[in-house]
């Protein structure tokens, strides 16, 4: 409680709490895109789409992960998000051709 009204946590203290404060690439996605977010937040921003839409999928990949590991595949996103976002691992193959 503060000045008489329930307190949650923010994300950066629930990190803290969860992981330990390890040094995780998991971690460091979340905290790139807090400092985002708190930039931007509710600000419509397209160039930053591209810009950032690596970054986007190992934050959806990582929650995922975090998801099943902690909860089981029931309460997966992939197969129960009515969004069209990408949330299976894949791999991009280049070919170059001379």
């Amino acid at each position: 409680m503060i000045d008489g009204d329930k307190y949650a946590w923010d994300i950066s203290e629930c990190i803290k709490i969860y992981y330990g404060g390890r040094t995780l690439p998991e971690v460091e996605n979340l905290k790139f895109f807090i400092k985002i977010r708190n930039k931007i937040e509710h600000r419509f921003i397209p160039v930053l789409d591209l810009t950032f839409s690596g970054k986007y999928q190992a934050l959806l990949m990582n929650f995922e992960s975090l998801l099943i590991n902690e909860f089981g595949t029931y309460f997966a996103l992939g197969a129960n998000l009515a969004l069209a976002l990408h949330y299976s691992p894949f791999q991009v193959k280049v070919i170059i051709q001379q």
